[in-house]
């Protein structure tokens, strides 16, 4: 069963380090590769990887993360690039979000 992504701004700008943003935004493999586990989902669609917070709210650490790395064995080059351009539009968003036309 091939494993599933979520990619929201909300979700990004809340489990990503800066430099991981920065990376991926410029299409850095590294840093895609390092963001995609905190996307994974499981069957209910509730996130894999919980991040833990310090009291400013900078991100220590993780739980689930050696579960989500195992769920991406599995995962081909070709389907890493056409998830990297589905990232790339949820990280464009974290900074610019889509203005509601409603």
């Amino acid at each position: 069963m091939a494993v599933k992504f979520k990619f929201t701004a909300d979700r990004l700008a809340t489990v990503c380090t800066v430099p991981e943003y920065i990376g991926a935004l410029n299409g850095n493999l590294s840093s895609i590769v390092r963001i995609l586990p905190k996307m994974a989902v499981n069957g209910n669609n509730d996130y894999v990887v919980i991040a833990k917070y310090d009291d400013d709210g900078d991100i220590e650490g993780y739980d689930g993360m050696d579960r989500a790395m195992d769920m991406l064995n599995t995962m081909t080059p070709e389907r890493l690039a056409k998830l990297s351009k589905e990232l790339a539009a949820a990280l464009g968003d974290v900074v610019n979000p889509k203005k509601d036309n409603g």
